[in-house]
Parts: structure tokens; sequence; C-alpha cells
């Protein structure tokens, strides 16, 4: 019985995916111009140079204005796989093997 009511939401929710998906612009139409309203974008574009002194945007987003959110997203992925690491300290060949799969990376 569960698998029926697993399948009918499954089913629903695709429906209501698709749905979704037909009420956005086609990619790349250009009919979606909610950025350029907004004062953040605008700002990043005229006043990269000025305030980061990096003729890359992208880099100066990422390190510059982003900085403190990068190094948040690193140290959480660091955190995770130390918590791997340490559940698994029992078993010390597994440990060793998913250490190297994920640091390594042979």
């Amino acid at each position: 019985m569960k698998k029926y009511i697993y399948f009918i939401i499954s089913v629903s929710l695709f429906i209501l995916l698709l749905f979704v998906n037909s009420e956005l612009p086609p990619f790349g139409s250009g009919e979606n111009t909610s950025y350029l309203n907004n004062y953040v974008v605008k700002k990043y574009v005229d006043d990269v140079l000025d305030d980061t002194g990096v003729l890359s945007s992208i880099a100066a987003i990422l390190y510059d204005y982003r900085g403190f959110d990068t190094l948040g997203e690193a140290t959480v992925l660091y955190t995770s796989v130390l918590a791997v690491a340490v559940m698994l300290k029992n078993e010390k060949n597994i440990t060793l093997d998913i250490l190297k799969a994920l640091i390594l990376k042979p």
C-alpha cells in the first residue's frame, strides 16, 4: 500500500514540475529581465574594478565579495570528510581507502 502512495506522490510532483517548467521563459530568450533591475548586479558590474582591483569580475565576486561564504563552504566540505573518516575509524582499511579517494584522487 505504501508503494502506491509513494507512486502517487511522485507522479503528482512530476506533473507539478512539468507545469511549473512550462511557465518559464525559453532558455536564452531574453524575456527574463529581472536581473537588470537589481541594484546588487549593477554594483558588482560597475564597481568591481574600483573596489577590488581585479579585472575578472567572477574572481572578484567569488574571492573578494563572497570570500567568507567560499571559506565556509570549504569548511563544511572538509568537516564532512572528517566526520565520515571518524565514523569509519574502527575499520581502518575502509577509512584509508575513503580518505585516499576523496583527498588524493589517484
